[in-house]
C-alpha cells in the first residue's frame, strides 16, 4: 500500500471506518476495509510527559497566569471537569500507523483525562493539519466523553486547523 493511501485514510476516515478489538480498550484502531492498516498507541514511559501542580499554581497555591494560547487551551479543557484532579492526568501520547505490521507513520498528540468522564485528545500544536485533527477526533469519538461537545468547541476555536496536502503529511513525518 502506498503511503499516500494511508494519508487519504487518515484525512477522510471517521469512527465508522475503524473498529476496536474487544478487551483492548482504545489502544488499537483497525481499518475495516483493509485489515493490514492499524493505528495503535505506543506505551513508552519515557515519553510520557505530565503537567503538574506547578504548571498551573505557584508555590503559594495561587494560579499562574498563562500567556501561551496552547497552555490556556489545556487549562480550559482541564477546567471542564474537576480541574484539581485533571491537571495530573495530562500526557503526551504517540500512536503508530502500521501496514501489515510495518511501522509507516507516527502521530503525536496531547491527552487529557480524568475519572470524571473527561477524555480529550488534541494535536500538540496550535497550528495543525486536518489529518492530525481527524485522528484526534477519531480517538475522541471513540471515547465519547460527556464533555466532548464543550471540549471540541474550545479546541476548534483556538487551533488553526489547515487543509493539508500529501506533501504536508510527508513533512510532518
Amino acid at each position: 500500500m502506498k503511503l499516500e493511501s494511508i494519508y487519504n485514510i487518515l484525512k477522510e476516515s471517521s469512527l465508522s471506518d475503524f473498529y476496536v478489538p474487544s478487551g483492548i480498550y482504545h489502544k488499537v484502531f483497525i481499518y475495516k476495509e483493509d485489515i493490514g492498516i492499524t493505528i495503535s498507541q505506543i506505551d513508552d514511559e519515557e515519553r510520557d510527559e505530565r503537567f503538574g501542580y506547578d504548571y498551573f499554581f505557584d508555590n503559594k497555591g495561587n494560579e499562574i497566569e498563562l500567556n501561551d494560547e496552547y497552555d490556556k487551551l489545556i487549562k480550559k479543557l482541564c477546567e471542564l471537569k474537576n480541574f484539581p484532579e485533571t491537571y495530573n492526568s495530562i500526557t503526551m501520547e504517540t500512536w503508530v500507523v502500521k501496514y501489515n505490521n510495518q511501522e509507516v507513520y507516527y502521530i503525536n498528540c496531547m491527552n487529557i483525562s480524568n475519572l470524571s468522564s473527561l477524555y480529550v485528545s488534541l494535536p500538540i500544536s496550535l497550528n495543525t493539519f486536518d489529518f492530525m485533527m481527524n485522528f484526534c477526533k477519531l480517538h475522541n469519538d471513540y471515547q465519547s466523553a460527556n464533555t466532548m461537545y464543550s471540549a471540541e468547541r474550545e479546541i476548534e476555536s483556538v487551533l488553526n486547523i489547515r487543509e493539508s496536502t500529501y506533501d504536508d503529511f510527508l513533512d510532518y513525518r
